[in-house]
């Protein structure tokens, strides 16, 4: 019985079985996100959407095919190796299954297929554990093991039977191995399938749809191992060093003096009114998009304290981030820097090797100490590595924390930092010493932990906008709740007369629609108070690029700067600009009425409507210049980094 011969096993049909069925679990779970999301896909070609769909799911089941259809071309002939077939195949198909399944929990919450963001944060303990909070487990793993256990079975009966000609088995066999190493390769082109493919329609919604997640991860963590970190070329379009600083200079006409025969063209002097070495404080607010802003016309007014404090300062209205994750409100508010594509600048370790400009070396040049607080652990985005060799003094983390009231799972709360940030503040100021402060604040962050009694929760019946839950809008009324404490307190000490505070969105949250690069999800709550500066609304769109310029013009003095930003408070005739990355590999640039959208598929032309609506229109050349501009700015920026050269100093 042991020495059954391998012979009497149907080969063909169970390489075959596994291929449709591993085919099969993908097919299901679009069909289920084309149902369950229809409503948003308009007027999308979903016969499109499925063919291509089709294609990028048979790259993954070829993939898991075709090693196994050669396992049984080649395993000799025993029980064992019959055993052997059925629990590799069973296991494939419980892998697939279980990635469908966590993958709708994905895209229920980040209307995104798993791509980078699963290697990114993915290994992170803190998001292990949010994870765990968030996912129904244990409801997933029961279900994967039962279509385990029922894939098991249905496997072992294809290989039951004698082919009846065992020769015809084989070469059939082989054909499924064949067509297999087809897909994998997905096209007959000379440049193999990619998840690109899926980019085909205007309808963000649409194109995630069709894509696949496992073929999205697994893509990057090749890129990963080739240590590809995504070059401007590849996403946006190939553009020489020369005309990238020419088109970056233009973006800049108006900024300062350019100061000629430097390693970096873009090294720029500004001369501002009479110097004053004022405190600095940024607070960067996690997740704090606009949508929930009540001073911002949110959907819902969730910024009672904000909207208090904004009143005493500069509101701006129009706030753009330039990504979607915390790392890249770093590189825009700290370093005045733009978006590269796939991995933030803050993960590269050109950047993280030192001499890379931001905000606090700058100011450090004029005497300032410096100080990052963080309630979570500064590992995280490698945040530490990035800010530490680049002019930050101090990190304070998760640990460095006394009188902790309160621990939630990404770390100490708001209100204890802010509390250290007081003491800090009061104390530099004692000695007369200029300080400056970041604080990345973590309160608003899932699973939504935040201490209990310290404000008023949503009222009974209030209905979350799109993508929220009730949790998360409470959550938010605490984060909020934390920033009026903070200031209410700081506005008793001797400090805030000599003070310029920064409170800024890093993010939007459950950026959502149907738009190629959803423009309005990008605005973010963002307010100054500074001595002197007149209570005042602002609509113009800003970047959070132009922060740290804006900055230095009300510090005032001269400075050298190589900052890709605007000083928004500076007279200009240059109309208003934003620049910002989507999905790591769509580009979007907003300059006036004019928004256009680039990535590795082309570009389009939107013309900007109320409320941030896109409207398609032509390219036109203002639109060609606009893109040409913003391209040379990436490009330069990525040329500055690879030559080291993105520095304050020449």
């Amino acid at each position: 019985m042991n020495n059954q011969p391998i012979e009497k096993i149907r080969r063909f049909h169970f390489s075959l079985w596994f291929f449709a069925l591993a085919l099969s679990i993908p097919l299901l779970g679009r069909l289920a996100l084309i149902m369950t999301r229809l409503s948003d896909l308009g007027g999308a070609d979903v016969s499109a959407l499925m063919v291509i769909g089709t294609r990028l799911d048979a790259v993954v089941a070829g993939a898991l095919t075709a090693p196994l259809a050669l396992l049984a071309l080649t395993l000799p002939s025993s029980t064992w190796a019959k055993k052997t077939l059925v629990w590799c195949g069973t296991l494939g198909l419980a892998f697939l299954a279980l990635c469908e399944l966590a993958g709708w929990f994905f895209f229920s919450h980040f209307d995104l297929r798993p791509n980078y963001l699963v290697l990114e944060y993915g290994a992170d303990s803190e998001v292990i554990k949010a994870m765990f909070v968030a996912y129904p487990w244990v409801c997933i793993v029961l279900a994967v093991l039962v279509f385990g256990v029922i894939s098991k079975r249905l496997l072992a009966r294809t290989l039951r039977g004698s082919p009846k000609k065992t020769l015809r088995d084989r070469l059939a066999t082989a054909g499924v191995l064949i067509v297999a190493a087809l897909c994998i390769r997905g096209t007959f082109d000379h440049r193999a399938l990619n998840p690109s493919l899926a980019a085909f329609s205007s309808n963000r919604l649409t194109n995630e749809i069709a894509g696949n997640g496992v073929l999205n991860v697994a893509y990057e963590l090749a890129q990963q191992i080739k240590k590809i970190y995504g070059r401007v070329e590849d996403v946006a379009g190939h553009m020489s060093a020369p005309d990238a600083f020419s088109f970056a200079r233009a973006r800049l006409e108006g900024s300062g003096e350019f100061i000629e025969n430097t390693k970096n063209p873009l090294l720029h002097r500004v001369v501002g009114g009479p110097q004053k070495n004022l405190n600095v404080v940024i607070v960067v607010m996690e997740s704090f998009t606009a949508r929930l802003g009540g001073a911002w016309g949110g959907e819902l007014s969730l910024t009672p304290s904000c909207d208090r404090w904004a009143a005493k300062g500069l509101l701006l209205e129009n706030c753009f981030a330039t990504g979607e994750h915390g790392v890249r409100c770093f590189e825009a508010v700290l370093s005045s820097y733009p978006p590269l594509p796939v991995v933030s600048v803050v993960r590269r370790p050109q950047a993280r090797a030192g001499g890379f400009a931001t905000l606090a070396s700058t100011l450090k040049h004029r005497g300032y100490e410096t100080a990052f607080y963080y309630g979570g652990q500064g590992i995280f985005d490698l945040m530490r590595g990035f800010l530490v060799p680049n002019g930050y003094d101090s990190f304070f983390e998760k640990g460095d924390f006394d009188d902790v009231t309160f621990r939630g799972s990404w770390g100490v709360c708001d209100e204890d930092v802010f509390r250290r940030i007081d003491r800090d503040l009061t104390s530099h100021h004692a000695r007369g010493k200029p300080f400056f402060a970041t604080f990345m604040t973590v309160s608003f962050q899932f699973p939504y932990t935040y201490p209990a009694g310290k404000c008023l929760k949503t009222p009974p019946g209030t209905v979350p906008p799109a993508g929220f839950k009730a949790e998360e809008l409470n959550n938010y009324l605490y984060a909020d709740w934390a920033v009026g404490d903070f200031l209410d307190k700081a506005s008793t000490r001797d400090y805030f007369r000599d003070t310029i505070f920064v409170f800024v969105g890093d993010h939007g949250i459950h950026l959502r629609g149907i738009d190629l690069v959803p423009l309005n999800e990008y605005r973010v709550v963002c307010f100054i108070l500074a001595p002197g500066l007149e209570p005042r609304r602002m609509n113009r769109p800003i970047s959070q690029m132009d922060i740290a310029p804006t900055l230095l013009g009300l510090l005032g003095g001269e400075w050298k700067t190589p900052f890709f930003g605007r000083d928004f408070l500076a007279p200009t005739t240059q109309p208003p600009r934003a620049l910002m990355i989507y999905n790591y590999r769509r580009y979007g640039m907003l300059e006036g009425s004019d928004f256009m959208e680039r990535s590795e598929t082309g570009s389009r032309a939107f013309r900007v409507l109320d409320k941030f609506r896109l409207e398609p229109t032509k390219m036109t050349p203002q639109g060609t210049r606009i893109l040409n501009e913003g391209l040379g700015t990436l490009r330069a920026a990525e040329e500055l980094l690879r030559e080291r050269n993105y520095r304050d100093l020449d």
